[in-house]
């Protein structure tokens, strides 16, 4: 009887258990979840955040909505998790240094400034428990602007260039904007470096390609050099050479830029001979 007893009251409190589980339905959510995904360079950034609605609301001044000043206590930036931003390279925010890696974003507003805090803790639910003193990486302060109506909550990149990007949160009628910059040539040639050394190394066009974009930005000539010749006499024993026009040309270009004139001339023979 008590093993009988015993069964019953086993099954009901796994019946109770499943009972309490959460289902896992697909539905949409209020503040939808957005991944934003960009290429600055071969940097890659990606912002991961949840969009609210203003739905009337004055979400600028509602201090339940975003905290205000007399109660700095940072937001998310989004709704649901703290927004994240990762990055895949070093990077500078507002020409302060940050390291490759991903970061919650917390804003405390002050009027129109608006601390801006990266922190490398971003597994939370909110801002609600950021230690400013322990989990942030870098504070920034800048300014808010004015922009185009947006009733959802999201995040712009702006102002472009080859090697920097504005990233604008916009809501309602205003913008947080912050600069990002790479190191062009560092963060470039360094993946260069080591792509080469993976499939690519059995490539003449990848080492040639390498040696090129070096050549026209004027970085990394003498590695340049080496690489190009990589791609013209090959690897271990000559495995994969491929002597042709198009890097025999790029290694008189870049032997014309280091002034090996005579160099420059035996590889035109070359290129003649060809």
């Amino acid at each position: 009887m008590k093993t009988k007893l015993s069964i019953i009251v086993a099954f009901l409190l796994i019946g109770n258990y499943l009972i309490a589980q959460f289902h896992t339905l697909k539905r949409p959510h209020a503040s939808p979840r957005v991944i934003e995904k960009q290429l600055l360079g071969i940097t890659e950034i990606e912002v991961d955040y949840s969009a609210p609605l203003v739905k009337g609301r004055d979400v600028w001044n509602d201090p339940s909505i975003v905290p205000q000043k007399g109660n700095p206590f940072p937001w998310r930036a989004g709704a649901n998790m703290n927004t994240t931003i990762s990055f895949s390279t070093d990077v500078k925010i507002e020409n302060h240094k940050l390291k490759a890696g991903t970061y919650g974003i917390h804003i405390i507003p002050d009027d129109d400034v608006y601390t801006v805090m990266f922190a490398h803790n971003h597994h939370q639910w909110g801002s609600y428990y950021v230690d400013e003193a322990k989990d942030v990486s870098l504070k920034i302060k800048v300014k808010a602007e004015s922009c185009t109506k947006s009733e959802q909550l999201d995040f712009e990149f702006l102002e472009r260039t080859k090697n920097c990007l504005v990233i604008g949160l916009e809501w309602d009628e205003k913008r947080i904007p912050f600069k990002v910059e790479v190191d062009l040539n560092k963060t470039v040639v360094e993946s260069f470096r080591s792509e080469l050394r993976g499939l690519n190394t059995y490539r003449w066009e990848a080492w040639n390609d390498a040696a090129s974009w070096c050549l026209n930005n004027n970085t990394n000539l003498e590695e340049a050099l080496v690489w190009v010749n990589r791609s013209i006499n090959g690897g271990l024993k000559g495995y994969a050479a491929n002597k042709n026009k198009w890097n025999l040309r790029t290694k008189i270009r870049l032997l014309e830029k280091l002034g090996k004139h005579e160099e420059k001339s035996k590889t035109e023979e070359e290129l003649r001979n060809l």
